[in-house]
């Protein structure tokens, strides 16, 4: 049982075949250095994709990045000094909380509602209050509990962004993975001043090892190409390449389906067995959509502490302090079901219900 995400994948020989095409380019352009922005090819391919979610971008927009993080560090530095107030949604991703200290910002927050997201009033209430330089928000599928922003409180968010002048970097890694419907639509799709900074990749749906990742920065794309080409110049031109057959082909779009179905059966085995196993009054997300679920547990379970003890018998989670700037959900954690399922992975989850129900309320 693990608490990374390597995700589940039809399309492995799909993929070896696109490695060894790209590589059998006798040109060898693929060694060379892409522009900052990023294969063109690429930036069309995705700019494409971007109508089944209503973003309407264009490719000279988009700034092709290693993964979602450096997509959204590049933005942060384009918005912020060190000392500015950013407002993120609470429980927050761990890697976000990790950027945000990086780039030495101060962290604002707003709660989030499992099964409503951010209420709009929250945030235009603590933009009152605190001179907030960006929204970071994860529009749909948070992680970690998976709460996702109706289309409604998504068009105020980007009409509040133009209104109050502050930039939104929206982290829409997840929206390609829902369970029901079609695909759920972003903030972007709402954008009409360029204020949004859309951030996705293929790290959490097709391939974790290609960090090829995206941004649709609008009025500040300038600023973000720059600060990426000063990290690193541009992402590598190899696996731009390998992921662009995978999009032009179709095999993502195959994946996709298969992999959504899976996931989806996934959840409903994990869901299954904490109700039979863990403990009396745990309480738990149903997610309509993404790779995690997030679990409560009776308030004498400290999961930091309690790490210790799984790890001992090979179990692991992430706890839920990590997605909180106040070390709140002490008596949270996270775990992905994203991983193909085995008997090894339902017997870890038995084991681990298991030692959290005999975990003493008195130590």
């Amino acid at each position: 049982m693990q608490s990374r995400f390597p995700i589940i994948n039809y399309c492995h020989l799909t993929v070896k075949r696109a490695i060894q095409q790209t590589s059998r380019d006798i040109t060898g352009s693929y060694l060379g250095l892409e522009s900052r922005n990023g294969n063109k090819e690429l930036r069309d391919e995705i700019a494409k994709r971007s109508l089944t979610w209503k973003n309407l971008t264009h490719s000279d927009e988009l700034i092709i990045t290693n993964g979602t993080t450096e997509a959204i560090l590049c933005c942060l530095m384009a918005v912020t000094k060190p000392g500015d107030t950013v407002l993120v949604q609470d429980p927050c991703f761990h890697g976000i909380m990790q950027v945000l200290e990086c780039l030495d910002l101060k962290v604002a927050t707003v709660p989030s509602d499992p099964s409503t997201g951010i209420s709009v009033e929250d945030v235009r209430d603590a933009c009152k209050k605190l001179t907030v330089k960006a929204l970071v928000i994860v529009s749909n599928f948070n992680n970690p509990d998976g709460a996702s922003i109706n289309s409604e409180k998504k068009k105020e968010l980007a009409e509040l962004a133009n209104a109050l002048h502050i930039p939104i970097i929206e982290d829409d890694i997840y929206g390609e993975v829902f369970f029901k419907g079609v695909r759920p639509d972003t903030i972007k799709a709402y954008d009409t001043h360029g204020r949004v900074m859309y951030c996705s990749s293929l790290t959490k749906t097709l391939i974790p090892g290609l960090r090829v990742g995206w941004c649709a920065a609008g009025q500040y794309a300038n600023q973000v190409a720059r600060i990426k080409s000063m990290h690193n110049h541009s992402t590598s031109s190899f696996d731009q390449r390998v992921v662009l057959k995978l999009l032009s082909s179709g095999t993502f779009e195959r994946h996709l389906q298969k992999f959504r179905l899976e996931l989806h059966k996934n959840l409903i085995r994990t869901i299954t067995i904490i109700e039979q196993y863990f403990p009396e009054g745990t309480r738990i997300t149903r997610p309509l959509g993404g790779l995690v679920i997030w679990i409560e547990l009776p308030s004498h379970i400290n999961t930091s502490e309690f790490q210790e003890i799984a790890l001992e018998h090979n179990l692991c989670y992430a706890p839920g302090e990590i997605f909180s700037s106040k070390g709140d959900y002490q008596n949270y954690m996270r775990i992905n079901y994203c991983n193909q399922w085995t008997n090894d992975i339902e017997k870890a989850l038995i084991k681990l219900g298991a030692l959290l129900s005999a975990h003493p309320q008195d130590l």
